[in-house]
């Protein structure tokens, strides 16, 4: 197999690695979108992964002048920005107010039945979901005081009401932050067009449908595709649900029988 990663100079020379098998571990990077905002009046992206950290997002934003931050998205990841934005407001940044624009009128929450979890990936937990049912869900956005500094920006209703409200309010906002999911990161140039099976952690030639021996992928650029017993599909995202689906899956890739892989059991 001939690889050559795409950040390469074309003059690079191309260098042929041979070997069983290749496993793709490549990670997911934070995904954006393009804003209808005039260009000149465009806020200032901040990175999500920056937000994420307290002890970071403390020392972007500037202490001593009122400030505006536009939050998008309602995931759990959008859920956690605004935690730490409102925390921030209530501590070293008196000044700062928050635009939130959000699709969904109820957020969505993980929930626990019987031996089994609903929504378990894309369902809000842990912090997020004590911060949302707290703070954001209902009329307890105005009831809890979050509402003194988070205002709410309602961008259901289709692509036009979302356009209009984006016009009308990110122009009003000195940054923004997107939490609208994770993209994969860019793979080897390959001479074959592949896709992933996310059943199989395999990948299959896009032409002819057919296995391409020795090439895997891992991680949260290749998650396992799911359904629960509601039959809802979703992607199993989080380390222990990666080690779960590699320990299924990684017999099959070294040619080891599963029953004989746990013991004959």
């Amino acid at each position: 197999m001939t690889i050559q990663g795409k950040d390469e100079p074309q003059s690079a020379p191309t260098q042929r690695l041979v070997a069983p098998l290749i496993v793709y571990c490549t990670g997911s990077h934070p995904s954006t979108v393009s804003l209808p905002t005039p260009a000149a009046e465009t806020p200032k992206t901040l990175g999500l992964d920056d937000v994420l950290k307290p002890s970071v997002l403390r020392n972007i934003l500037p202490k001593d002048r009122p400030i505006c931050v536009g939050v998008i998205g309602a995931s759990h990841s959008a859920i956690l920005v605004l935690r730490n934005l409102l925390d921030l407001s209530r501590d070293s940044h008196p000044q700062l107010r928050v635009r939130w624009f959000t699709r969904h009128n109820e957020l969505k929450y993980a929930k626990y039945m019987d031996g089994w979890i609903l929504y378990d990936n894309t369902g809000l937990k842990g912090l997020a979901a004590e911060f949302g049912r707290q703070y954001l869900e209902g009329d307890q956005l105005a009831r809890s005081g979050a509402g003194d500094v988070i205002t709410r920006v309602d961008c259901s209703g289709g692509a036009e009401q979302e356009r209009a409200e984006f016009l009308r309010e990110l122009p009003r906002c000195d940054h923004v932050v997107q939490a609208v999911g994770f993209a994969r990161n860019g793979l080897p140039e390959m001479e074959t067009d592949v896709e992933f099976d996310n059943t199989t952690g395999g990948f299959v030639d896009h032409a002819t449908g057919e296995p391409v021996p020795g090439l895997f992928g891992a991680g949260i650029a290749f998650p396992e595709r799911v359904t629960d017993k509601a039959g809802n599909v979703e992607y199993a995202v989080g380390f222990f649900k990666f080690m779960k689906f590699l320990k299924r899956v990684v017999p099959s890739w070294v040619g080891i029988d599963q029953k004989a892989a746990n013991g004959g059991m």
